[in-house]
């Protein structure tokens, strides 16, 4: 017992310090992959969006780090002789991998609120992240700038004043709908963006029009005029896209699929995202079976040994297995359920096949 929870907090070490380093590393890209797509925007935005990137990596990371950890404390423990001195004092080969069964269920247990509840909530938070970044260059725009352009908006001004506003500016916005062009001068201009409305103030203004009919207006005022343009409608349809099956939750998944609300052509991506994150969860306790069996077979042959070995059948095995399963649901070949369970299987067949070659040595 001292010797399986000894080896049980080896394990959940080597899993805080494999996983530690990788999420270091995932937020390192993740803040130049930030940086790179919020370039205008306020300082929080992109140091927002960095925990968010980091966290949608978690779940698929958290089993890599799991059969590693696995993986390196039963190498340790067959490189030092003290896997044969613990079978040699009469504890059997299946009590030997309790630890390996426990972390992995610790690890499926953490993962499924993960996947179920947590990653779709911060698929929503970096959507509207996102979609808070394509409006920064409007809101912040750059101080050596004198002009900026927005689909069909453009605007153009002299100087900057001390309060952030614009002088002698001109502002053109062309409708594709109604092939009219609004073009808009004056003295200054203030913008500020309110959720997907920009909203530009101008002082002195002097407004007019002119269409491929050849009608126009003019306008003028010498107080203060607001302009409202929908940010969003100029977007277009890039910029509400349609919601996918990953940004709802297990329970939301659910509900839709019996209230009918999924059309029918996608409910095949949803039942197969529902199973998939079961199927990824459970997948944590024959991975660190399998780490397990890896380590007690490769740990004398040297860490590096183990760890290449551990990755490639992640990279070359367990994950284009699930790309595969995914693609087999979505196209017929397979049902949702099963191609979702499609790595969890081979996984299980993979620690069939190493202990039948086990027996026969």
């Amino acid at each position: 017992m001292i010797a399986a929870r000894a080896c049980f907090r080896e394990i959940i070490d080597r899993l805080c310090l494999v996983l530690g380093g990788t999420m270091f590393l995932l937020a390192l890209g993740a803040a130049y992959r930030a940086s790179a797509s919020a370039q205008g925007a306020p300082l929080w935005i992109p140091l927002a969006m960095i925990p968010l990137m980091v966290g949608h990596t978690l779940p698929y990371f958290l089993p890599v780090a799991l059969m590693t950890a696995v993986g390196l404390t039963y190498g340790r423990m067959a490189a030092e002789g003290e896997e044969v001195a613990l079978l040699a004092s009469g504890i059997s080969p299946v009590r030997l991998l309790a630890p390996a069964w426990a972390s992995g269920l610790l690890a499926a247990l953490v993962s499924f609120p993960l996947l179920s509840a947590v990653l779709p909530d911060l698929y929503s938070q970096t959507k509207d992240l996102l979609h808070r970044t394509r409006f920064a260059a409007l809101e912040n725009p750059d101080p050596g700038s004198s002009e900026l352009r927005y689909q069909g908006l453009y605007l153009a001004w002299q100087e900057r004043d001390t309060r952030g506003g614009f002088r002698d500016v001109v502002l053109s916005f062309e409708d594709e709908e109604s092939s009219e062009q609004l073009i808009v001068r004056a003295a200054r201009a203030a913008i500020k963006i309110t959720g997907t409305d920009l909203l530009i103030a101008f002082e002195g203004m002097r407004t007019s029009t002119a269409s491929v009919e050849g009608d126009s207006w003019d306008f003028q005022s010498d107080g203060t005029a607001t302009l409202k343009v929908n940010l969003a409608s100029l977007a277009g349809s890039s910029f509400n896209r349609n919601p996918r099956s990953k940004d709802f939750s297990s329970n939301e998944i659910l509900a839709r699929l019996d209230s009918g609300a999924v059309p029918e052509n996608e409910k095949v991506k949803y039942l197969f995202t529902y199973h998939q994150r079961f199927s990824l969860a459970f997948a944590c306790l024959p991975l660190a079976l399998l780490g397990a069996f890896l380590g007690r077979r490769l740990g004398q042959g040297g860490i590096s040994k183990l760890i290449a070995t551990v990755l490639l059948f992640l990279l070359l095995c367990f994950y284009p297995l699930v790309w595969l399963g995914e693609g087999l649901a979505i196209g017929g070949s397979l049902s949702p359920f099963m191609g979702a369970w499609l790595p969890v299987v081979f996984s299980l067949g993979v620690i069939g096949g190493l202990k039948l070659v086990g027996r026969r040595r």
